[in-house]
């Protein structure tokens, strides 16, 4: 299809975990979908007269735990509603679906792919990457290039904002778009359209006359006037295929060590218009048929009036979705009883929480301001709440970790799925994002080569490419597998089994993908 714009997020590639993780996830996975909806139906009947509509139990479990679809880059159809607001045609495409749709053609997938996508394409391409992506994001420019080198061709993302000096050189990349990218996105645009130089843009990084040229950023956007991201784009093919992830707020005030969110969207929060925003999710439920839908917000409800506001429009029109959200372990002191429990009554039911580690010396190195006693509390009331799913998230391998520190956070989750205060933990080994201040120390090589490709920054990928001070991979391996074996163990003995009925499957598994390389 003609079009001004191609805006494109990169394939995905599996990612390597070790045979032992991999068995335990399966097995995890088996148990939570017999426990899943029987807490599904208690918290309906408990809510019966305030939830949302949940007419499909079983496509909402099918979509909201288990899914392998493909994430829908959400900045990407904001980019698009931006840029056609301004008077440009858009496509969007998110390639791992691209490649299934061209699965049996034959030959490179990525340049048949691409040639095909860029068939009537006027102006420019660009592409959106996080780390673990943006080589994959450079191949995709490359060869854009090389079968349309006509086309304009610009990068964003967390990644290049840090590290824009890599790309800017790059010949197969003509701009780099640093921080929040839909006013920016647009001014280029203009500018190419109307054969104007882009040097002097705000936001941008170039490579001009033999030297970087790093402009200053542009004020960030009003998102209560930004129009509503741009769904339409995303045909039938599509729909069936891929993820979609709303974000209602953008920006963080607390300013963990490890965490680039409140520096890429600065620390002052700003929300989209509540009314708008519920017809975004209206279009996710009614449209796509998604009845399960992950609020992106890095910390959802930290502006209050906003979360208000958006509950008395939910309360409304009560949507055929219910809602999974991150918070922090201070959620009631910021957002309040009220609040919370009003959350939860209006289909709210799954509540992630940033854990991290039990250890509260590495909670207060990562300056996460919060304490492990503050996130006991806050489980405690939760579970009062009668929220049926609270999850956390830690990590493995923070400098500074430790046997002993790591073996109580073990400790802590037996404890905290024994006494149904969470629902399920997931850890990943820590891993130091460009533009943050562990990243700095680290002082890790600016691209591939020394380390290892970009695609290993990966937080599942083992083995870890950095080494820690006291503990092996092998180390990190084992802890990462310990804190999901306890709770396979607080699943089986839930579900009335003993440890020894897995172990037929796991030798019957391990006999036909032990010395294969494994992949979640």
């Amino acid at each position: 299809m003609a079009c001004d714009i191609l805006l494109l997020s990169p394939w995905s590639e599996p990612v390597t975990v070790s045979p032992g993780y991999q068995l335990i996830r399966r097995e995890l996975a088996e148990c939570a979908g017999e426990l899943t909806r029987s807490r599904l139906d208690t918290y309906l009947q408990r809510y019966a007269s305030t939830a949302a509509r949940v007419t499909d139990v079983a496509r909402f479990w099918d979509q909201f735990l288990y899914s392998s679809l493909a994430p829908y880059c959400p900045g990407l159809l904001s980019l698009a509603a931006a840029l056609e607001a301004e008077g440009f045609s858009v496509a969007c495409a998110c390639l791992d679906v691209e490649r299934e749709r061209d699965a049996y053609a034959g030959g490179d997938w990525l340049e048949r792919t691409l040639a095909r996508l860029c068939d009537g394409v006027r102006l420019a391409v660009g592409v959106t990457s996080v780390t673990p992506e943006f080589d994959r994001a450079v191949t995709v420019l490359e060869t854009v290039k090389r079968l349309r080198p006509n086309l304009r061709t610009l990068i964003g993302g967390t990644h290049v904002t840090y590290l824009d000096e890599e790309p800017a050189r790059h010949p197969a990349i003509d701009v780099v778009v640093r921080g929040e990218g839909e006013a920016i996105a647009c001014e280029i645009a203009r500018r190419w359209r109307d054969v104007l130089p882009i040097d002097d843009v705000k936001g941008v990084t170039v490579f001009h006359e033999g030297r970087i040229v790093r402009n200053a950023s542009p004020p960030l956007i009003n998102l209560k006037t930004a129009p509503i991201p741009a769904y339409h784009l995303i045909d039938e093919f599509s729909r069936d295929r891929v993820k979609l992830t709303p974000t209602y707020t953008r920006g963080c005030p607390y300013g963990c060590s490890y965490c680039v969110e409140s520096i890429f969207f600065e620390r002052r929060v700003r929300h989209k218009d509540p009314v708008r925003f519920v017809d975004e999710l209206e279009i996710i439920a009614e449209r796509f048929g998604w009845r399960g839908i992950h609020i992106a917000d890095s910390t959802f409800g930290i502006d209050r009036k906003a979360t208000a506001a958006l509950c008395d429009e939910l309360e409304k029109r009560r949507l055929n979705a219910l809602f999974s959200i991150n918070v922090r372990p201070n959620l009631f002191s910021y957002l309040g009883e009220e609040l919370v429990a009003r959350l939860v009554s209006l289909g709210f039911v799954e509540f992630y929480l940033g854990a991290e580690t039990a250890d509260d010396d590495l909670i207060k190195a990562l300056q996460r301001r919060q304490s492990f006693g503050e996130l006991m509390d806050c489980l405690t009331r939760l579970k009062a709440l009668g929220v049926p799913f609270v999850k956390l998230y830690l990590m493995v391998g923070i400098p500074g970790d430790t046997h002993e520190g790591l073996q109580k956070t073990i400790n802590s989750v037996r404890l905290m799925i024994r006494e149904d205060l969470i629902f399920y933990a997931t850890a990943k080994f820590f891993v130091p994002t460009p533009g943050t201040e562990p990243y700095a120390q680290f002082q890790v090589p600016e691209g591939p080569g020394q380390a290892g490709s970009w695609s290993r920054y990966e937080r599942y990928n083992y083995p870890p490419w950095y080494p820690h001070d006291e503990l092996t991979p092998m180390d990190l391996d084992h802890y990462l597998c310990l804190i999901q074996s306890v709770q396979l163990r607080e699943y089986l003995g839930k579900l009335g089994r003993k440890p020894s009925e897995m172990t037929s499957r796991a030798r019957d598994w391990a006999a036909e993908a032990y010395l294969k390389k494994q992949y979640m």
